[in-house]
């Protein structure tokens, strides 16, 4: 896949860069609006590995938003990290990276693969108009997560 994804377009006062953050930049912007916290090493080791990213930029050139996609490139995608810092929420960020992602899975996403996404509930709705729909009953989430601390 190439790397045509990282180029720049504004939009009045934000900056929409197709790359993912820097890592303190993507662990401030997961703080700030309460999601579970991720190691330094997870997310240096995580973002170069995004299938598309794309970072929300104040004038100030601070990361103010994201979203990527992550997966096998071919059967399976999972959108994460769709976050607006809740300083600049409302203003229509949200529903510009929704925008943008599925212009992106227009254009990548081949006929048959699976988009899947985890929703907490600020966003389910942003999610539903753009095509995404509830898989219960017939499956359900699950996770576990690794956390080496507290098995010490």
């Amino acid at each position: 896949m190439s790397r045509s994804w990282y180029s720049r377009v504004m939009d009045e006062d934000f900056t929409y860069v197709n790359s993912p953050p820097e890592v303190p930049e993507y662990l401030e912007l997961r703080r700030s609006v309460g999601f579970s916290p991720r190691s330094e090493e997870a997310a240096r080791r995580g973002l170069p590995g995004s299938l598309w990213a794309i970072t929300v930029r104040a004038r100030d050139g601070r990361a103010v938003g994201m979203a990527r996609v992550v997966g096998d490139g071919g059967c399976s995608y999972l959108v994460v990290d769709v976050i607006v810092s809740p300083d600049v929420q409302r203003r229509g960020i949200g529903s510009e990276l929704m925008r943008r992602l599925d212009s992106w899975i227009d254009r990548e996403v081949p006929d048959g693969a699976m988009i899947s996404l985890l929703a907490d509930a600020p966003g389910r709705k942003l999610y539903e108009h753009h095509g995404f729909a509830y898989t219960a009953p017939e499956s359900l989430a699950m996770k576990r997560l690794v956390d080496r601390r507290a098995q010490n």
